[in-house]
């Protein structure tokens, strides 16, 4: 199972829709240390970090990869 790690609860919901364990941390270190540890707890056997990055730069448009 494949683990999504996010910081928002919206970039969350954008996955809601697929096969994935995903938990949103609000950016805080300990939450997320937290909710990683259940995602492994629950089978979770990769990791991956999700967001949409809406400040990083505005030559960024929807959907680059960065």
């Amino acid at each position: 199972m494949l683990g999504v790690v996010t910081g928002l609860k919206s970039e969350a919901k954008l996955l809601k829709s697929l096969d994935l364990a995903c938990v949103s941390t609000g950016g805080q270190a300990r939450e997320a240390r937290r909710k990683i540890d259940r995602l492994i707890a629950d089978g979770a056997t990769g990791l991956v970090s999700f967001g949409i990055a809406g400040g990083v730069s505005p030559e960024l448009r929807t959907g680059d990869l960065i």
